[in-house]
Parts: structure tokens; sequence; C-alpha cells
């Protein structure tokens, strides 16, 4: 399963006749672009479900139809894109209802990692209905989603070419709702059959099972070979002086400088004289630095509250939780409603008690003749 989005009035690249006197050559065009969300799925024996179309919109009007209205569902969202309820509903009357098989069978579900269906309903219902999800890795969508790879590409193509043709015979008039959907009908007929459907299939490597197909394909971002390492110069005849870091360090190089020239006695005095400031250096700075990890453990341990960061959890593994999240999650329903149940007859109790406790004085009334 997986979705796309469709520019109503986007036409593809193509060429055009125009005179060499002109700088430009303008082409008729129906300028609307705005975003229809297509919901496909596909078997591996390829078979189709009904699409769910998404309009922009706060609701569906039939003057975006003609007489003869396919049997797909359709919806509108602010945004023309998906949410948590669409993917649930579209689970529900369509993948569940159209893919029925017996009860102790599984089923398969492949798509993305979109925030749409990696939720705890989305996975709860595939849970309860013996459906097994599989999240493909992010950013891998354009070499292991069989609709990608094949059959949305013959869609698109084919619906732009439509929408062309249209602009060229209309005089560019815009494309409205009412010619998406049989636009769209034809495009899906085309780039929907079977032979295309497995194609996409083939190509991602899925079915049939091809991983090197897979590993082996263009698209595939391959890593960089580690450079090898780097030869170190060798220097003959002259000594490479480099700044010392412990007292070791400065030995060393002025053994090296006792080699190739002699060294004055001031200046050996003065290298080991350098030698032990530099150890007592070293040392203090160790003892520093060992002070002050102890303070910064204790300003953390002294922390009242830390810091809250989300943690992304891979969708392919949370289903080994989501039963037990399940159960949390229905019975803190619970608590709370047991916790408004106990304020409520502690309220009841309470108000006869305080009815009670008003003073006799303040019923009384004064009456003068």
């Amino acid at each position: 399963m997986d979705e796309t989005g469709i520019a109503i009035g986007v036409c593809n690249n193509t060429r055009v006749l125009a005179s060499t006197h002109k700088r430009k050559a303008y082409v008729k065009s129906p300028e609307n672009r705005e975003w229809i969300t297509i919901v496909e799925c596909v078997s591996a024996d390829g078979r189709t479900l009904r699409p769910l179309v998404i309009f922009k919109g706060q609701r569906v009007l039939t003057s975006w139809f003609d007489r003869a209205i396919l049997d797909w569902l359709y919806t509108t969202s602010d945004n023309g894109w998906t949410s948590n309820s669409t993917g649930l509903e579209w689970l529900q009357r369509v993948f569940i209802a159209e893919t029925s098989c017996t009860p102790l069978r599984n089923r398969l579900l492949i798509l993305d990692g979109h925030g749409s269906y990696d939720n705890i309903d989305f996975m709860w219902e595939c849970y309860q209905q013996r459906i097994h999800v599989l999240y493909l890795p992010g950013h891998s969508s354009h070499i292991l989603q069989p609709l990608d790879l094949s059959p949305f590409g013959a869609v698109k193509k084919s619906y732009r070419q439509q929408v062309r043709a249209l602009a060229a015979i209309s005089d560019a008039a815009p494309v409205r709702k009412q010619h998406f959907i049989g636009l769209y009908y034809k495009a899906r007929q085309r780039g929907l059959s079977e032979r295309v459907i497995r194609a996409g299939w083939r190509a991602s490597g899925i079915a049939p099972y091809n991983p090197e197909l897979v590993l082996q394909s263009s698209q595939l971002q391959t890593r960089p070979a580690t450079p090898p390492p780097r030869a170190q110069p060798t220097y003959s005849g002259e000594t490479v002086i480099t700044t010392p870091r412990r007292s070791q360090d400065l030995y060393k190089q002025q053994q090296q400088l006792g080699q190739s020239e002699q060294l004055s006695r001031a200046t050996r005095v003065l290298l080991s004289k350098a030698g032990k400031a530099l150890a007592a250096a070293n040392t203090l700075n160790a003892a520093l630095y060992t002070d002050n990890l102890k303070l910064q453990h204790q300003a953390n341990q002294l922390k009242i509250k830390k810091p809250k960061k989300r943690v992304h959890l891979e969708p392919n593994k949370r289903f080994v939780n989501v039963e037990a999240i399940k159960a949390a999650m229905d019975a803190a329903a619970a608590s709370a409603a047991q916790k408004t149940r106990k304020q409520t007859r502690e309220a009841a109790q309470k108000a006869p008690t305080q009815s009670y406790d008003i003073p006799y004085s303040s019923m009384c009334n004064q009456w003068q003749l």
C-alpha cells in the first residue's frame, strides 16, 4: 500500500513546434495546481483494491462527480493529505473488507512508515485482525516500494498526457475536480494493469524474492570506500621537532637533537627543567579535570527535573509491545473513570451534611405589624 499526490492541472514536459524568430514559445496549460492524494493497494499477483481519493476541502460535494459515480472511496481534509483517522478508516473499509479470508490465515501489509499509519490505533487494529505490518526502511521507497517503481509512474504519465490533450482542445480551460475522476480512471486502467503491477513487485525484489536485485540498484547509494591510511613521511638528515605534550616527549626529542648536533650544558639544563614543569602542569591538569567531573556529577544529581526528549521507536518493533501498550491505555482510562465516580459519590455524601450545618437563627424571620 502507498499513497501518491497528483496536481489536478499539471502537464508533463513535451516538445513543441515554434518559430525561430521568437525567444519564447507559450503552451496552453490549465494552471490548476490543487493537490489530490490517492491511496492505492496492490497485491503481488497483480490485483488492486478500491482506491481512496482525498480532496482538499471541508466536505465532499456532488458537483465534483458525473452521473456515473465510480465505486471508490472519497473523503476530504484541510490540506488534501492523509491523517490518522483516514488511515484507520481505509484499513477497516478497504484492506480488511476486501482481503477477508479464513480467521486463522495471516495477511501481510507492506507500507511506508508514514505518520498516518505509524500509530497505535492502526497497529492495534492490524494486530486484532492477524495482519502483519511491515514498514519499509526510511528513504528507501524509491527502491523497495513496488508502487513507486513502476505503477505510479505509468499512472501519472498517462494522466498528464490526458491533461495536456484536454488543454489543447478546450482553450486551456482549468481542470476541475469533476474532470479529475474521469482522467484518473483512464490513467489507472493503463498504469495499474496486472503486467505493470507485477513489474513493480519484481523490480522491488520482494516478489519474487531477489535481494541482489535491490543491492545492485543504480539508485542505491553505495558507501564510499575508506581511503587507505596516509604513509608517514620519512625525513632523512633532518630532525622533526613537534610540540611535546608530556615530559617523555621532551626527553625523546632531546635525545634526537643530541644525536644530530652537540647540545650545550645550559641547553640540556633548560630542557630538563622544562620537562619537570611540563610534568607538574600535566599532573595539576589531571587533578583539576577529576575535580571538575565530580562537581558536574553532583550538580546533575541536584537537578529537580531532567530534560525530556522524545525517543523514536522503529515501527516494525513496536508490534512487540502493542498489546501491553493497549492494555496500559485501557487501564489508564478505567482508572480515570473510577476516580470520577469516586469524586461524584463523595460530593453527593457531603451535600446533606452541609445543609444540616445551617444555623437555626438564619432560618428565622421577623415581622412588624
